[in-house]
């Protein structure tokens, strides 16, 4: 889970985001990866050839970050997740990759 989500350490709300998928704890932290922190688009879009400065700020704060392992492990979650579990990851997934920031839509994700 962590290695799908290491981008947001750039922004510092991946903790944030780690408690919301695991423990449901916080789900207004939907609305903050709706706006789109640094590194959401990078959740979203792991498999994405990104510029080095962007790989290399996370791997600062993620050791050894590629996104063809966040992949990976993106994988590994869906295959071992119970359904809570995938269906909170499943909406910041969604968060991560808005184009546009909908609040309706996010604070409708918060509310279940």
């Amino acid at each position: 889970m962590r290695e799908c989500l290491a981008p947001l350490k750039v922004s510092e709300v991946v903790e944030l985001v780690v408690e919301y998928v695991l423990l449901g704890t916080a789900p207004e932290v939907l609305a903050t990866v709706g706006e789109q922190p640094v590194g959401a688009d990078m959740v979203a879009r792991p498999h994405a050839t990104w510029p080095a400065e962007r790989v290399s700020a996370v791997t600062d704060l993620h050791s050894g970050w590629t996104g063809p392992d966040a992949e990976a492990a993106r994988l590994t979650v869906y295959r071992i997740a119970p359904a809570d579990v995938l269906a909170r990851f499943g909406q910041v997934l969604h968060a991560a990759a808005a184009r546009r920031f909908d609040r309706v839509a996010v604070q409708m994700y918060a509310n279940l």
